[in-house]
């Protein structure tokens, strides 16, 4: 045994430090929350990364990702909407998305809601490559070239109030 000790030891190292690397960059779904400031579509700022902006959801563009659960985290799902200034419903390139748990009632395909949560700009992990071909191919709506994403923590829709109890 003392002679596959000098092999095992730098093994379990390497192993335990893999694991702690992959704790600490893997994220769970979780938002970091911050206190929000009130935002228009054309005040929206990654210097201002908590924002509380009003308008339209579009759910024709919406997708759902489903995360399936790992070692780490639970099974999780988010709905993808595109998000438009109100009084531009008609509007069908997609400046912002929201990324929420936040389910998409049925049969709805336009929603006016306040959304508090985190600005940021897509990455794979947040919006898979193959969403915008998605929406290219299968809805009228398309991404245009600098594309944010709000993941929200609260949305206000007429009286009902959804807060994410996850985050």
């Amino acid at each position: 045994m003392k002679r596959f000790l000098p092999f095992l030891l730098p093994f379990f190292a390497v192993l335990a430090a893999g694991g702690i690397v992959l704790y600490l960059k893997s994220d769970g779904g979780v938002v970091e929350r911050g206190d929000p400031v009130d935002a228009t579509f054309s005040t929206l700022s990654l210097n201002q990364p908590f924002v509380r902006i009003k308008g339209v959801a579009h759910y024709g563009s919406a997708i759902t990702q489903h995360i399936p659960a790992t070692l780490l985290h639970d099974e999780d799902t988010f709905y993808v909407f595109g998000f438009f200034p109100e009084g531009q419903e008609s509007n069908r390139g997609i400046d912002v998305l929201v990324r929420t748990r936040y389910e998409p009632e049925a049969y709805v395909n336009y929603e006016h809601m306040t959304i508090e949560g985190r600005l940021s700009v897509p990455t794979l992990k947040k919006i898979p490559a193959s969403t915008e071909s998605y929406l290219s191919k299968k809805t009228p709506y398309f991404m245009e070239d600098e594309v944010l994403v709000i993941e929200a923590w609260q949305i206000e829709s007429g009286d009902a109030t959804w807060t994410d109890g996850k985050m």
